[in-house]
């Protein structure tokens, strides 16, 4: 009547819903902490970025 059954298939969705984001919560708590943990860090150089000049101080952008 309520929902509250320890079998699958008489439990309100809802409660499935639920589960299944426990669930996918410890799995993925779990995976980020292996991550963590397991090797080390990789760095890199950040990208140029192609918006160091602007339209003023670039002589070549302005039309004679």
């Amino acid at each position: 009547m309520l929902g509250l059954r320890g079998s699958l298939e008489g439990s309100y969705p809802e409660n499935s819903i639920a589960r299944d984001g426990f669930l996918l919560n410890v799995i993925m708590s779990d995976y980020f902490k292996q991550l963590q943990e397991g090797s080390p860090r990789v760095r890199t150089r950040d990208m140029d970025s192609p918006f160091r000049d602007s339209l003023r101080t670039n002589p070549d952008y302005l039309i004679p």
